[in-house]
């Protein structure tokens, strides 16, 4: 086992974040930073709500495949948009 710290965790999120496609990131900072809300998010983006669900659902996916490859978090799965 790897013992991670929290900075490197932080430095491999980064990363991770950092090969995220650009709409990707954005609905993740909007959701995770700003603290908004999957319809407040459409509104920003000119998008539907559905489609912003779809959007952090597979940032999340990409983000646990990134976070995996990288020997972190064996086991991160995706959680499910609220």
């Amino acid at each position: 086992d790897v013992a991670w710290t929290v900075s490197a965790v932080e430095t491999a999120l980064d990363a991770c974040l950092e090969r995220l496609p650009s709409s990707l990131r954005r609905c993740i900072d909007l959701f995770y930073r700003d603290d908004r809300k999957t319809e407040e998010i459409a509104e920003t983006l000119n998008s539907t709500r559905e489609a912003v669900k779809k959007r952090l659902q597979r940032a999340r996916t990409l983000l646990a495949e990134c976070l995996r490859s990288k020997g972190l978090f064996g086991a991160v799965s995706p959680e499910t948009t609220p």
